[in-house]
């Protein structure tokens, strides 16, 4: 299954790279989204849990340039604030999720998580951990209660909240 992901997000990347060929900073944009590419082929390769959280967090950090430094509007500065706000929220969770998983199972390595005999209760607090942190990166599901009225949108709608030309930028939102 894995296989599939790495040629999809291949594919992706490589039609975001088609469609920002003609930026003025195409050299710039280019390295922020193929560290993406590097980061998401990481993840799916991994088979610890911290490894994933380490890279699927490190994931973030060319997001934010992309919208700190290609937003044209004022309120970009804004954007990348409340991203960052959305992102850490749900990382704590996430964060905390693996932490109990590692003080239970002793080990985080994901083929023996699969086997081993997490009770019912745990089942369901921890996919409760992870289900709130994969919302939180999903750009369908909004935490909009945490933060102001102006700012109720999910967390890749930053992206379009500050880009100059919203088409160019949308190949983006498939991360």
């Amino acid at each position: 299954m894995s296989v599939l992901f790495f040629l999809l997000s291949s594919l992706l990347v490589f039609s975001c790279t088609l469609f920002i060929w003609n930026e003025k900073n195409f050299k710039e944009y280019a390295i922020n989204l193929f560290l993406i590419q590097l980061f998401l082929l990481i993840i799916f390769s991994v088979l610890d849990l911290f490894l994933f959280y380490i890279f699927f967090e490190a994931i973030l950090v060319p997001m934010y340039l992309l919208i700190g430094l290609w937003g044209s509007r004022e309120r970009k500065i804004r954007a990348v604030y409340l991203f960052f706000f959305y992102t850490l929220c749900g990382s704590i969770l996430m964060l905390l999720g693996i932490l109990y998983v590692y003080f239970i199972a002793g080990t985080l390595n994901i083929e023996y998580l699969f086997c081993f005999p997490f009770g019912e209760v745990e089942q369901t607090a921890l996919w409760l951990f992870f289900f709130r942190f994969f919302c939180l990166k999903n750009p369908n599901v909004s935490f909009s209660h945490l933060t102001s009225r102006s700012a109720r949108w999910s967390t890749n709608s930053w992206i379009c909240f500050t880009c100059r030309n919203p088409f160019k930028i949308r190949s983006l939102w498939f991360y």
